[in-house]
């Protein structure tokens, strides 16, 4: 079935998990408010041909960080069919997910929340992410597949 469904994926991503490694406990992850998806998501980049210079630069860019200061590891992929709040319609999608491990933060991404160029960033645990109710409607399996990666 996975084989049957690569032949219809148009929507490759790159999801980029970071955690709050600038805590003694680290326990929550980046995600951003999605205004196209109304709810709150990990961070994600449609795919260059799996570019890690390519995701680094624009985590870069985002969030204002030193090139130098991030490293990327890849953690898997999953192939899997779900419906696209932007687009109305299910799409098949590869999710590849990467960990950035972040070397120095800005004091303003230690915050809770914060924004930086007009998108609104926030850190969350698994259960805050797993009890939100549009992130339960909306973005459900990408929140239990990361549970399964990290």
């Amino acid at each position: 079935m996975d084989i049957n469904k690569l032949n219809e994926i148009a929507h490759n991503h790159s999801i980029i998990l970071i955690k709050d490694s600038f805590q003694k406990f680290p326990n929550r992850f980046l995600v951003y408010d999605d205004k196209r998806w109304g709810c709150k998501l990990f961070l994600n980049y449609k795919d260059n041909f799996n570019n890690e210079d390519f995701i680094k630069k624009h985590l870069s860019g985002d969030l204002k960080i030193e090139l130098e200061d991030i490293k990327l590891s890849y953690l898997g992929q999953r192939i899997h069919e779900k419906y696209s709040e932007s687009a109305k319609k299910r799409k098949v999608y590869c999710h590849k997910f990467y960990i950035a491990d972040i070397k120095k933060f800005p004091d303003k991404i230690k915050q809770d929340s914060f924004e930086i160029d007009g998108k609104e960033y926030q850190w969350l645990s698994m259960p805050e992410l797993e009890t939100d109710k549009d992130v339960q409607k909306k973005n459900y399996d990408m929140v239990r597949f990361v549970k399964e990666l990290v």
